[in-house]
């Protein structure tokens, strides 16, 4: 999987990048954890 590098160039991927990185580092919805 190489979002980071498709990430940079596709603005779709990038969005899909930034909500994988919500996801997978919930820093600001702590209390959902």
């Amino acid at each position: 999987m190489g979002h980071m590098a498709n990430a940079c160039t596709d603005p779709e991927a990038k969005k899909r990048n930034d909500e994988y990185l919500k996801t997978r580092v919930p820093k600001d919805t702590s209390a959902e954890n």
